[in-house]
């Protein structure tokens, strides 16, 4: 009776699955990062007039 006991290992490899699953989901979820994208651009012209006044 102990070796069938031993089925345990077939549920953490379920749980290993539904692990996998849930990484996938949850780049979707990073959607809200795209408004951070408009900061970056503001950094971008400052270096530039930087730039173009030192030549």
């Amino acid at each position: 009776m102990t070796p069938p006991e031993v089925a345990p290992p077939e549920l953490d490899s379920g749980a290993v699955g539904l692990n996998a699953v849930e990484p996938d989901p949850t780049p979707p979820v990073a959607g809200p990062s795209p408004p951070a994208t408009p900061a970056p651009p503001l950094a971008g012209p400052a270096p530039v007039p930087v730039e173009t006044s030192a030549p």
